[in-house]
């Protein structure tokens, strides 16, 4: 059995429910910036065509619950060398087979089961006749001319495997299905993403790791656009986008667009951010010489320090601490701005105010 082919998912299986109805999730673009990406890193794509199937639907019903299941293959067993022992004009008439005694009592026994134990909710097959589209792929032929592809399209499904084998009445060879995932117990994930061009109604299947490229170039034009109505500018550094704000370097991506989308005065906010925190380090950066002259006194005198400077110490904290109060707000709004920052000085002795202020927080016992 295959489970595996080239480097799409091939999984052969009998699917107990009728071919999903696909819904389309997501709509995207195919440009030349896309073709020519697909082309660098020698990606497969591979045209999709449909066929009419006609098969029996699995529809609700009743089925046999699993302890009545292996009954019924027990009674069988037992029915089958009852009859035959039956039949047998060669009888013993001093050894008779444990089944002849048995089977009748399983008659018996099968009288007091009752419908909630004999049987259970589930699928069962039905007898009249019904179509479906099947999604076809020859893995022997991806697409040649990737020009094709140019277009509008949406996401079918990404959550597509292919049967490697005919299933009767369940799937074709090479045919595409979103069921045989959850049929086969397997747990939820994404291996090939189907999608569908607007325009002329084709189908196409790459790998779910190419689509969400096409989605990261698509993501990077639509945050261009947005961009530039907004006056900013972008350059392009080692392949990606890039844009400069006053103070920092925030890449052209889907986050930075969705974002905006949100929320359009975003850049000048975390600027804003961004001054005020570098004023509230400006002021803790004065903390540390004072913080240090007391800290090496009390290194050096311990119990003998006297009143006085034990006063300034602790009056120095209280405002630090007070300080370090108005560094959590504002980090509580940067806490995801995790874009370079262009001032490479900015970072510097930034943790001598955090080990000054809990030396002494520890000394003076707050």
């Amino acid at each position: 059995m295959k489970f595996e082919l080239s480097t799409f998912k091939a999984i052969t299986s009998c699917s107990i429910l009728m071919f999903a109805n696909l819904s389309a999730q997501t709509t995207f673009a195919i440009n030349s910036e896309v073709i020519s990406k697909l082309k660098a890193e020698q990606s497969m794509v591979y045209p999709i065509t449909t066929r009419e199937v006609e098969f029996y639907p699995f529809v609700k019903g009743k089925v046999p619950t699993s302890q009545y299941e292996i009954f019924l293959q027990s009674k069988k067993y037992f029915e089958q060398e009852y009859n035959d022992y039956m039949k047998s004009p060669n009888k013993s008439n001093s050894y008779t087979p444990a089944f002849v005694t048995e089977y009748p009592k399983m008659l018996e026994e099968e009288k007091s089961f009752s419908e909630e134990e004999k049987y259970t909710d589930g699928l069962v097959k039905s007898n009249i006749v019904a179509k479906r589209n099947a999604y076809m792929i020859d893995m022997e032929k991806p697409l040649e001319d990737l020009e094709e592809l140019k277009g509008n399209y949406k996401e079918i499904s990404s959550t597509m495997l292919i049967s490697a084998d005919d299933v009767e009445n369940r799937f074709l060879k090479n045919e595409l299905s979103d069921d045989l995932r959850s049929y086969l117990g397997y747990p939820s994930g994404k291996s090939n993403t189907l999608m569908q061009n607007i325009d002329t109604g084709k189908f196409y299947l790459v790998l779910y790791d190419t689509f969400q490229n096409i989605l990261v170039i698509n993501d990077t034009g639509n945050v261009e656009k947005l961009l530039t109505s907004m006056g900013y500018k972008t350059y392009e550094q080692n392949g990606h986008k890039y844009i400069i704000t006053k103070h920092y370097k925030v890449p052209c991506d889907a986050i930075l667009y969705n974002t905006l989308k949100k929320d359009k005065e975003y850049l000048k906010k975390i600027d804003t951010w961004f001054e005020q925190m570098r004023g509230l380090r400006k002021q803790a950066l004065s903390y540390n010489p004072k913080f240090d002259n007391y800290i090496r006194i009390y290194r050096l005198q311990r119990n003998r320090m006297s009143k006085a400077d034990i006063s300034a110490w602790t009056t120095l904290t209280k405002s630090a601490i007070a300080l370090n109060k108005q560094f959590v707000a504002l980090n509580d709004r940067l806490w995801s701005v995790n874009y370079e920052i262009l001032d490479k000085s900015y970072m510097k002795n930034s943790n001598d105010f955090d080990n000054y202020l809990g030396t002494s927080i520890g000394i003076l016992g707050f």
